[in-house]
């Protein structure tokens, strides 16, 4: 009903597959689905292995596992997404990480050297580093292929990081309805957390700017699951602080991010993520003109038809 045809989870393991997989047997699973292995902190390291298994058995175009999620901090909100430096608002305060830079880059390390893609949820800029560094020491040990690792969620970046995202060929995965630029959303705790650094907190159009592959998604149930809140929310962001850049997206690069760039970050951009003659018949019809709707009311825009591989899976 809200015009998905795709979706990329972020917690995985087998019995999710098999229910899902039930599920497409009996011809009652509408959207396409992405599982992951979610590895955890507390985990063996070999128990990571389960993935290449998972992949064995799970490939289609409907259902599929090809990914490893990992969590390497927390979140801003409770002191406990991993910064470089100190917490402005907690003075000694970097963090609580998962996983030690060894325990990650060896993790990331097995897991590439499988020809698996990771995503990594990092959101302050110790995290993200980590995670880069992570991504950089699999590269050499492993070689460099076109792996398309991922980071969800980088809601604060070092600027120095910023360009190793495309060296690195790392998808940057957002979640544009859940940032305090976005009109509605409280300003606080972020504000007290980041500090001085606000500039390059959900600096989505920096990314951009700098060559990555931007991809933005819901984080449901986290967050609302509609896209178009989620379109409107990257169309009006607002500056944070009168130092700090619009980070608002244009309406080509937001429709993008929500549409091709997911194909691409899937491996899929062959054959889904756009209208093109041969690609899988995955279509939104939708209520509204998409270039003569106002920004600050995408989210009011619904699916009259929603199609998933051919067949109608929802009609208003």
């Amino acid at each position: 009903s809200l015009g998905i045809t795709s979706m990329h989870n972020m917690d995985g393991n087998w019995y999710q597959l098999e229910l899902l997989k039930s599920l497409l047997d009996n011809g009652e699973l509408d959207a396409r689905v992405e599982i992951p292995f979610h590895q955890k902190n507390y985990f063996p390291l070999e128990r990571v292995d389960e993935a290449i298994e998972m992949r064995a058995k799970y490939q289609g175009d409907m259902l599929h596992c090809d990914r490893v999620k990992l969590f390497i901090d927390g979140v801003l909100e409770t002191f406990t997404a991993l910064m470089i430096d100190d917490y402005p608002d907690a003075p000694g305060n970097k963090g609580a990480p998962l996983f030690t830079a060894e325990e990650f880059n060896a993790l990331v390390t097995r897991v590439d050297s499988h020809g698996l893609q990771v995503s990594t949820h990092a959101i302050a800029d110790g995290a993200v580093r980590r995670t880069l560094d992570g991504y950089e020491a699999a590269a050499k040990a492993n070689g460099k292929r076109d792996s398309r690792h991922r980071i969800e969620h980088i809601e604060l970046i070092d600027p120095a990081d910023i360009p190793r995202l495309k060296e690195l060929g790392v998808v940057a995965s957002l979640q544009p309805v859940t940032a305090p630029t976005v009109p509605g959303n409280l300003l606080e705790p972020i504000l007290s957390r980041v500090g001085d650094k606000l500039p390059y907190a959900y600096a989505w159009q920096l990314v951009r700017n700098a060559g990555a592959v931007v991809a933005f998604s819901s984080d449901w149930p986290i967050a609302p699951l509609n896209p178009f809140q989620g379109m409107q929310a990257a169309l009006t962001a607002k500056p944070l602080r009168r130092d700090c850049t619009s980070q608002a997206q244009s309406l080509m690069d937001t429709l993008h991010a929500f549409t091709a760039a997911g194909a691409y970050m899937e491996f899929m951009e062959d054959r889904k993520g756009t209208l093109k003659d041969g690609y899988l018949a995955d279509i939104a019809i939708l209520d509204a003109d998409l270039e003569r709707t106002p920004a600050d009311a995408f989210a009011t825009i619904r699916p009259v038809t929603t199609i998933c591989d051919g067949r109608v899976t929802f009609e208003q």
